[in-house]
């Protein structure tokens, strides 16, 4: 069943970074995924296939990058509060 992880990048102000490469893995999915985010700063990294007999598996973050900026990964947050800003586990639909 497919699923959907969305990263949003922000500079240390609180705006949007447009054009950063999100780098990311999913236990019990084999590879590593990467998108560029958008002019308001969402990386969406979807159409994920998690097996049927998985209910839930963790994303995390591994890296952003971008011309202009370093990525702080102390800095990761989550204004939801539904992760770590680092790690999120991601449910199967």
């Amino acid at each position: 069943m497919a699923t959907e992880v969305a990263a949003t990048v922000l500079d240390s102000s609180g705006k949007a970074v447009s054009g950063a490469t999100v780098k990311g893995a999913l236990r019990h999915h084999q590879g590593r995924l990467t998108r560029t985010t958008a002019a308001n700063g969402v990386s969406r990294l979807g159409n994920l296939s998690l097996s049927r007999y998985l209910r839930s598996t963790v994303f995390t973050v591994t890296g952003v990058t971008n011309d202009s900026s370093t990525s702080a990964p102390k800095a990761n947050t989550d204004p939801d509060g539904g992760s770590t800003g680092t790690t999120i586990t991601v449910n199967r639909r």
